[in-house]
């Protein structure tokens, strides 16, 4: 009998075996076909990346147990300013709470909480059941405990609108003059005519905005003219590299007035600010 009670047992887990592997299989094949509408692109059988808002955002089925398949969507945040944001659980002690757009957050900074969260967000939180969000570091993680076509759509959606938000640092860099935006991911514009990039680059200590120059050099005792526009650019110092002259703020500098100043203090050193439009 105890011979019997084995072979039932398991022929039992090898069934259920082979329905979970048939169950992940079809969830791929959704994932897949959900890429496809949307230009992204499959990376194996349970992973998908979908180009978002500038963002990439990979899109994994992951086992919640009990023979049921959950997703989890991941993606690189374009501005990665300190701070912890969840929802759907607390997650980490010391976090507080607030309810921003009818969404209830637990965070260690309110304000950054409410400046992040925005009405599309909640909408997108809201077609999602059994979800857990992170917003922590450089990265955007949210999970759902069940797969399914919409779920997938919602979940793609807010994670791409939380790991695109910029705190407004493009629509201020937009409005440089000359300027052009960098190819996503990159935070950043170029400005004509003589190709300054003004960017968010990402460093050790954090975000940090700089303006470079190619093709000048900042050289020895640096024209009046250069040390003048740099005093007016705030917390900023201007360094050397092997591509040209670099200007870098201690942290995402928003002012446009001294955000040009330091692009003054490049073109100063170039000879062109006589022309420019930052006198």
């Amino acid at each position: 009998m105890a011979w019997l009670f084995v072979l039932a047992f398991g022929g039992l887990a090898f069934a259920q075996a082979s329905w979970v592997r048939a169950q992940r299989r079809d969830l791929g094949d959704m994932l897949a076909e959900r890429a496809a509408t949307v230009g992204g692109r499959a990376i194996d059988e349970a992973t998908i990346e979908v180009a978002r808002r500038g963002v990439a955002v990979r899109v994994e089925l992951v086992d919640s147990g009990l023979g049921t398949w959950g997703a989890e969507a991941t993606a690189v945040r374009r501005l990665p300013v300190p701070g912890r944001v969840t929802a759907g659980r607390r997650g980490f002690r010391g976090l507080g709470d607030i309810a921003v757009h009818g969404v209830t957050l637990f965070c260690d900074d309110a304000e950054l909480a409410r400046r992040m969260w925005s009405r599309q967000a909640s909408v997108c939180w809201r077609r999602l059941s059994q979800a857990a969000l992170v917003v922590d570091g450089a990265s955007v993680t949210c999970t759902v405990r069940v797969a399914a076509p919409r779920t997938v759509s919602a979940l793609i959606d807010l994670v791409a609108v939380l790991a695109a938000w910029d705190d407004g640092v493009e629509r201020v860099l937009a409005d440089l003059p000359g300027a052009e935006p960098l190819a996503p991911p990159r935070l950043g514009v170029v400005l004509a005519p003589d190709g300054v990039e003004v960017r968010v680059d990402l460093t050790d200590e954090g975000p940090r905005l700089v303006a470079e120059l190619g093709g000048v050099h900042a050289r020895g005792d640096l024209p009046v003219a250069v040390r003048d526009w740099l005093g007016r650019a705030g917390l900023a110092g201007l360094r050397d590299d092997d591509e040209g002259a670099v200007v870098t703020w201690m942290d995402v500098e928003r002012d446009p007035a001294r955000i040009r100043a330091g692009v003054a203090a490049l073109r100063a050193l170039a000879g062109r600010h006589e022309d420019g439009p930052y006198r």
